[in-house]
């Protein structure tokens, strides 16, 4: 009877000592699952906040960008409405092979005085073919 009494309290320990063993696994399993999460949780923030970031840089980038465009745009624009070519400057146009001489694709006509010196030049000429043909 001692040995049957003995055994069911071995048993009941036994049972007892499964039982905390078990309780004691699933609390592990609860504790692990819950760090689990807070840890699932603080990552999610940690990729929230560097999206969150990036996208702060992106923005940052496509305005300093569009600004850069926009400077450019306006340098061009001076640099087109300023350039020789609009406005006309026949000091561009001098030639370096001779005096007398100009670039065809940078001459954009004759000055005032240029003008009035051909036109006394042509008069002269004419003087000077009348005078050879009175001769002849």
């Amino acid at each position: 009877m001692r040995e049957k009494r003995r055994a069911e309290e071995e048993r009941r320990r036994a049972e007892e000592e499964y039982q905390k063993a078990m309780v004691a696994r699933d609390q592990r399993c609860a504790e692990l699952d819950r760090l689990e999460r807070e840890c699932r949780a603080r990552l999610d923030a940690a990729d929230k906040e560097f999206n969150r970031a990036m996208a702060g840089q992106i923005k940052a980038r496509r305005k300093t960008e569009q600004l850069q465009d926009m400077e450019d745009t306006q340098a061009h624009l001076f640099n087109v409405m300023t350039s020789d070519m609009l406005t006309e400057n026949n000091e561009c146009s001098v030639s370096s092979l001779g005096p007398g001489r100009v670039l065809p694709t940078m001459f954009r006509g004759m000055t005032e005085e240029q003008k009035a010196q051909y036109r006394r030049d042509q008069l002269q000429q004419a003087e000077e073919k009348k005078v050879r043909r009175s001769l002849r």
